[in-house]
């Protein structure tokens, strides 16, 4: 079973894991968020989602773009 993971690029951390690429998305959404609420609106920590600990391969990569349009032009539910 593939295990997806929300990484600090900035910090060399992991954030979160989860069980498929759309949560691991959401997680990345919410992350960013959180971060702009507490330091400010052009504040931001680069990250990246990593499955098994590598990479996203190139259709897992583009799975990953199309979800996080969805969600941010409300074609999927936040």
């Amino acid at each position: 079973m593939k295990t997806y993971s929300l990484h600090d690029a900035f910090n060399d951390r992991e954030i979160s894991r989860h069980r498929s690429i759309e949560t691991a998305v959401r997680a990345s959404l919410r992350f960013s968020r959180a971060v702009k609420r507490a330091n400010g609106q052009n504040s931001f920590i680069p990250t990246r989602i990593l499955c098994d600990g590598a990479r996203l391969d190139d259709d897992q990569q583009e799975a990953a773009f199309g979800i996080q349009w969805a969600i941010e032009t409300g074609m999927m539910k936040a």
